[in-house]
């Protein structure tokens, strides 16, 4: 390809992902909506450093405290809503209300994650375990439609987009318990997916030609994984994760009406840092406390087809309260806090319930939770647009695990 084609892709390219980005809810048709947890006992944590969830995708230092065989496979139902709402004025500029633009859902569902692993204790050695799991990581599933009416009602325009896609994550880890208290966990991930976004202009005026675009693009690439698990105190445990930035290349593909082209991508995501901990008080009845704060630097990603990008750090904060009740029957609260990458003032708060009950060789947890976020469109994407966007999401999430 020379240098003038390559221009063209890379130019055409980057419109097609503003584009896409702007006709979708924030992170769906950026980089991606981040997985929000691994196990159903998270409910909303970021990757449970501190003992719940999974031993393998969550901290891999938990893992050499198990013994023998662990499995697990997690599967979730999610919904979407997405509302769009502008101020309405008078003759005399005074608010008379709010119109409402665009109300629309979606369901998603699937597996979301599975991982195995095998803790044992060699003659002369410390605890040791060994395991390898795979994980959603990002998605970018997305679907839009809004219909455009003129003053009398009639249909005048259709506008659609599709955004589909994920990326992958397949993780094989080592841990060691060198002391009763400590235990460490390494591990290398790949990272594997692609994303697709079409978006199309339909005009009900026949003299209108209609408008069209697509952009779909591959990624792949690796990153190391590192956990460190402490009991510091007899009643208080402590996790700390952290993975390394993963530099994700592949080709694009752009078309843009009848205009096709092609260049390579790279896009290196940023490192990940998680602090856990995890408070068992003294009762009649087994009770946790956890506590995780986890840090993202989006900042520092790095886009060749858009490297001014203007990301923000992403601060998570979460805490999950599990409660056994006479019987074993445990009862989990979750609460959880993360701002979007795209502006720190966006936030998106979320509240969960959960429980787990046995069933012969396995366990089955159950988990849901609820979040809402609303901001302006136009301090989202940097523009002048006065629309407020409120977003409502679900999710249920059934985790089941060898006993």
């Amino acid at each position: 390809m020379g240098n003038a084609k390559r221009i063209a892709a890379a130019s055409v390219a980057s419109v097609l992902l503003a584009a896409g980005a702007l006709a979708g809810l924030l992170e769906y048709g950026q980089y991606g909506q981040a997985a929000s947890g691994y196990s159903s006992a998270g409910l909303g944590l970021a990757t449970e450093p501190a003992g719940l969830g999974d031993p393998v995708l969550g901290n891999p230092a938990l893992l050499a405290g198990r013994r023998g065989v662990s499995a697990q496979a997690s599967g979730a139902v999610d919904w979407i809503q997405e509302k769009r709402t502008r101020e309405v004025f008078d003759s005399y500029d005074n608010s008379v209300g709010l119109s409402t633009e665009l109300l629309h859902s979606q369901f998603y569902y699937g597996p979301r994650s599975f991982s195995a692993g095998y803790g044992f204790k060699p003659a002369g050695l410390p605890r040791l375990g060994a395991g390898f799991g795979y994980a959603r990581e990002y998605s970018f599933d997305y679907d839009y439609r809004k219909e455009i009416r003129d003053a009398f009602y009639y249909p005048t325009e259709l506008r659609t987009v599709n955004g589909l896609g994920q990326i992958n994550r397949f993780t094989g880890v080592l841990s060691c318990h060198p002391m009763s208290r400590l235990a460490l966990g390494i591990g290398l991930s790949r990272l594997h997916g692609h994303q697709e976004v079409r978006v199309d202009y339909t005009y009900y005026d026949p003299t209108q030609e209609p408008l069209s675009f697509s952009q779909s693009r591959s990624l792949k690439g690796n990153r190391l994984e590192a956990g460190i698990w402490a009991l510091p105190a007899k009643r208080l445990s402590l996790g700390v994760t952290a993975h390394t930035p993963a530099k994700l290349t592949g080709d694009i593909w752009a078309r843009l009406g009848d205009l096709h082209a092609d260049t390579s991508s790279s896009v290196t995501y940023p490192a990940g840092y998680t602090f856990g901990l995890s408070y068992y008080p003294a009762n009649d009845f087994p009770a946790t406390v956890s506590l995780e704060y986890a840090y993202t630097p989006w900042h520092r990603l790095k886009d060749n087809l858009n490297p001014d990008h203007r990301l923000q750090p992403v601060n998570s904060y979460g805490l999950v309260i599990e409660h056994r009740l006479a019987g074993g029957l445990p009862l989990r609260f979750g609460v959880a806090f993360a701002n979007s990458y795209l502006d720190r003032g966006i936030g998106l708060a979320r509240a969960g319930l959960g429980t787990e009950v046995p069933a012969g060789p396995v366990a089955v947890a159950v988990g849901a939770n609820v979040g809402r976020r609303s901001y302006n469109y136009g301090q989202a994407f940097g523009t002048t647009s006065a629309v407020t966007v409120t977003e409502s999401v679900a999710e249920l999430s059934v985790t089941v695990s060898l006993r």
